[in-house]
């Protein structure tokens, strides 16, 4: 199959074709698109403001689980704490070290230590107990699971789908103009030259709802009205 014939149909299937630009598909690819283009940036300024004060933060999951994120010098790590009773975590002076805390009574029971970018390996998944500190009673048990990386790699990742939706949709826009300069079907790309019954034969697109290209209304036999 041509090439020519290829693109418009992997253009709809993506939601920016010329049939579905303006409908429901195109505004869902667009929204999308836009929500990844906003979480990459947000992770681009978290990242940024990392290398001079780590930010980290994190949330209660079920009451036992605690989700963990932590961003500095250049890294991203999303952890996942899951302990037999409720915890929170809390940073310490240093920003380098953050203490687990039991919710009961806000006792201090473990704590995590996170080392600098040249003393561990940037990219690792993580699974493991952590230890208890020293002299810490009725510690609770705690498994720790989550990923560390370079700031970079999600921020890549998240800016994949909204420039592909950018291309994607300013090749279907210019695909579409070239078609009406030419007298084709917008939809189709069938040539509609001395058709006057103002129905694409191919594909059924009225074309009184086509605007007429340059040059008037009689070019290449379109359709007047």
């Amino acid at each position: 199959m041509p090439l020519d014939d290829i693109v418009p149909h992997v253009l709809v299937d993506l939601g920016v074709g010329t049939r579905s630009t303006e409908g429901r598909q195109g505004m869902i690819h667009r929204a999308v698109a836009t929500m990844f283009a906003t979480l990459a940036i947000s992770l681009a300024i978290l990242g940024w403001a990392g290398y001079w004060l780590p930010v980290y933060g994190g949330f209660s999951v079920a009451g036992r689980d605690y989700v963990y994120v932590y961003f500095g010098e250049g890294l991203a790590r999303l952890y996942l704490l899951r302990a037999d009773e409720a915890i929170y975590v809390d940073s310490t002076d240093s920003f380098i070290t953050y203490v687990v805390h039991r919710a009961a009574d806000d006792a201090r029971c473990q704590r995590i230590s996170h080392a600098r970018p040249g003393l561990i390996r940037p990219y690792a998944l993580v699974a493991s107990r952590m230890r208890p500190s020293e002299g810490a009673l009725g510690t609770p048990t705690i498994h720790l699971y989550g990923v560390r990386t370079w700031i970079w790699a999600p921020i890549a990742l998240l800016a994949v789908y909204p420039v592909m939706t950018l291309v994607l949709d300013r090749f279907a826009s210019r695909r579409l103009k070239r078609r009406v300069q030419r007298g084709f079907c917008i939809t189709c790309g069938y040539d509609l030259t001395g058709n006057t019954s103002g129905i694409c034969p191919e594909c059924g697109t009225t074309l009184s709802a086509i605007p007429n290209p340059p040059g008037g209304p009689e070019v290449r036999g379109w359709p007047a009205g």
